[in-house]
């Protein structure tokens, strides 16, 4: 409700939401909490206000001349999300990181700016971290994947990404697939669209509907994304390298 968003972004409760996020007196899952509900706050209009994220940028935000709405200011409001959002990937607690890499996949839909803004808090480096982690939870992973799928189609970071993800990729999504490598590039060669089938999942006993959307989620974000990298002319050779050590 619009109303009661800005009760606390005047209250000052966006300072008091960020400090419980990196609090380590609370438990982790209030620690995510207090991050979901601002973030949450913050993408709506009422979260425009630096008043809600000022905190994160105490020495941007300090002195702000630029009135709403003017470049400046939407950066500095691209900039606490991701700044937020890599705190939260970086946290090591799976209920902090599917926040944040959930955040960050919807900030990543937002334009090259918002893209800029995350790689320059390091964002790239962050996911990655995540992605890597065997023990990542299959849904942080899939949250994961989707933000790395949307941040592949930024013409700026794409050879950087390429060279310290491509074998991740390709090795996550060969995992969750029931295919090895660049075999799912050829999968349905041959077939027309309407013979076309999805790529065979590998599903453990007891595997639940949401486990399923989320192999299917993690096997679709891994190859959108590398297809995303392959068109860049600077990561062919890098593909092709690749391709022979499947």
């Amino acid at each position: 409700v619009p109303e009661y968003r800005g009760r606390l972004v005047r209250s000052g409760a966006g300072a008091q939401l960020a400090a419980v996020s990196r609090d380590p007196s609370y438990d982790t899952r209030t620690q995510a909490a207090a991050a979901a509900l601002w973030l949450y706050v913050i993408e709506t209009q009422e979260g425009l206000d630096p008043c809600w994220w000022g905190c994160l940028l105490p020495e941007e935000a300090g002195e702000q001349g630029p009135a709403p709405g003017s470049q400046p200011l939407v950066q500095l409001h691209l900039r606490a999300q991701a700044r937020m959002q890599v705190q939260l990937l970086k946290s090591g607690n799976s209920d902090q990181q599917f926040v944040g890499a959930r955040h960050a996949a919807a900030l990543l839909c937002r334009g090259d700016l918002a893209k800029q803004m995350l790689v320059e808090e390091a964002g790239l480096p962050a996911l990655l971290l995540v992605a890597g982690n065997a023990l990542t939870q299959l849904r942080v992973l899939a949250a994961v994947c989707n933000a790395l799928l949307n941040l592949s189609s930024y013409i700026p970071v794409m050879v950087a990404m390429a060279s310290s993800s491509l074998h991740l990729l390709l090795h996550t999504q060969s995992r969750h697939s029931g295919l090895l490598g660049y075999a799912t590039t050829a999968y349905n060669a041959g077939k027309t669209a309407t013979e076309a089938q999805g790529l065979p999942l590998v599903e453990g006993e007891g595997s639940t509907s949401s486990q399923c959307w989320w192999w299917r989620q993690v096997v679709y974000c891994c190859g959108g994304a590398l297809w995303n990298l392959s068109r860049h002319p600077d990561n062919r050779m890098a593909m092709q390298q690749l391709e022979l050590q499947v």
